[in-house]
């Protein structure tokens, strides 16, 4: 190849990354202050979750939460939308259903909605 071949080849290379969308993932929460209540407290029973927590800054459609469970907590291998609330965002029907990967509980905040940085917000699990 000579150097002008070379240098052509190059500069359409460029050309075409420069093409290329690049589209920047919505950034997740980093919670603090976390405080989980399960409700019955009773061994091998289903029991619903209220994790409350705070985090510095706002999360936007697409973003996600991810709650850790320890390992003595038997999660469902699904959870359906219709059953999570959390403070200051709608789910509908239309939401995404949380993901279980493991002992990961992971709600996708929907669309057109922003978890806003509280001191106060509060995901709740349902039976």
């Amino acid at each position: 190849m000579t150097r002008g071949t070379i240098v052509r080849l190059t500069i359409a290379l460029a050309m075409l990354g420069s093409l290329v969308a690049i589209t920047a993932m919505p950034a997740s929460a980093v919670i603090s202050a976390v405080t989980v209540v399960a409700t019955p407290m009773t061994a091998s029973s289903t029991a619903t979750y209220a994790v409350t927590f705070t985090h510095a800054s706002n999360v936007t459609a697409g973003g996600t939460l991810t709650v850790t469970f320890p390992p003595e907590v038997t999660l469902p291998t699904s959870i359906d939308v219709g059953l999570i609330q959390l403070t200051g965002v709608t789910f509908l029907a239309t939401s995404p259903d949380p993901t279980v990967a493991g002992q990961q509980v992971i709600v996708t905040i929907p669309s057109g909605q922003t978890l806003t940085a509280d001191a106060g917000n509060v995901l709740t699990i349902s039976q």
